[in-house]
């Protein structure tokens, strides 16, 4: 399983897999609910200009009903390899729940979304793979959490009318591609909250979906990083670059593009966090907030030291422990043309 570089700074939704966000045992009263639970907003930055965005199609007045657009070597089956996974009406999180199905429970897949994190299958008495049964029952999975007789990617690609789809572009203020940023598609209202991931492909773009006929605001976030991702090193920390716009709340159907951005950094900040006593305290998140809303982070060594990429601008850094959550005392860095000098954080 790839490993998943989590942005604590910003959420605390801590990930630690990569994949849909599809719980594995439902729950009987509450079988519809996903888990996650975001902060508040805060403000977008504005400081640096931005090259014009991924361009958008807007959808066609009369959207198809989902199409199959490729062919599949043969039809394969899929074995559950959870306690329970649930089947849903559409390929995400945000579509509801037709029932939930045991560990072991062999279906027909039969397709796949343009993203390859959902699959389409049929339920019934006859699961095998050259035989659906009569009236079998149709609806997604979570890819990840089914055993394949043969390669899942081969499948047909379901395509699902425009206005059930959520794009999102992740891009640097270069303009150009982020593979391997994990997107959380996020909605909420009094009685529920629903949570669908996606991570970039190489062109920079997250999918997500939402049912037929839905209105209304989402919460779209940077939540994570795959560690294959070009902007971390081999220790999976940001490297070369940080989050700069990291959250919008965009209004569906969409009718503009939803872009994400990290900014090139032109240095770093270093230094060392400390307990009350002096000692270093190694393993421990770092943050760097700078004042329009821009975040860096990383993580402390052995020896307590830390070195987070950072561009011009004020910054507050801190230590940050979650569960309960807590952060040490800010300390305010300048930078301008030359690197700043060490800083000393005091862990909370």
């Amino acid at each position: 399983m790839k490993r998943i570089l989590a942005l604590m700074l910003m959420i605390p939704l801590l990930l630690a897999a990569c994949g849909p966000q599809e719980p594995p045992t439902p729950r009987v009263e509450d079988i519809q609910t996903a888990i996650a639970q975001t902060e508040a907003a805060r403000p977008t930055a504005t400081n640096t200009p931005v090259p014009p965005p991924a361009t958008f199609t807007p959808a066609p007045s009369n959207t198809p009903a989902p199409t199959a657009t490729a062919t599949s070597s043969g039809p394969i089956t899929g074995v559950v390899n959870v306690e329970f996974l649930n089947l849903r009406e559409g390929p995400g999180t945000l579509f509801d729940v037709m029932q939930p199905v045991p560990q072991g429970e062999q279906v027909l897949v039969i397709g796949q979304d343009e993203s390859g994190d959902w699959v389409q299958v049929q339920i019934g008495e006859e699961t095998d793979a050259t035989e659906a049964a009569d009236d079998p029952l149709t609806g997604w999975f979570a890819a990840a959490f089914l055993n394949y007789s043969g390669d899942p990617t081969s499948l047909p690609v379901v395509q699902l009318p425009f206005d059930q789809q959520v794009r999102v572009t992740v891009q640097d203020t270069n303009g150009n591609p982020i593979p391997g940023v994990v997107v959380a598609v996020i909605y909420r209202d009094d009685t529920v909250t629903l949570r669908n991931d996606s991570t970039t492909n190489d062109e920079g773009r997250a999918l997500a979906h939402v049912p037929p006929g839905f209105s209304g605001v989402l919460d779209v976030q940077i939540v994570g990083i795959d560690c294959t991702s070009p902007i971390v090193d081999i220790n999976c920390e940001l490297s070369g670059y940080f989050v700069l716009e990291w959250r919008t709340l965009p209004v569906i159907p969409q009718t503009g593009p939803i872009v994400l951005r990290y900014e090139v950094s032109t240095t770093v900040i270093t230094g060392s966090v400390v307990d009350r006593t002096g000692n270093p305290v190694a393993g421990i998140e770092v943050v760097a907030q700078r004042d329009d809303g821009a975040e860096t982070a990383g993580t402390t060594g052995a020896d307590g030291t830390f070195r987070i990429p950072a561009g011009p601008g004020i910054w507050e850094v801190f230590a940050l422990v979650f569960d309960p959550r807590r952060e040490g005392a800010r300390v305010t860095v300048e930078i301008a043309d030359t690197a700043p000098e060490p800083v000393t954080v005091i862990a909370p």
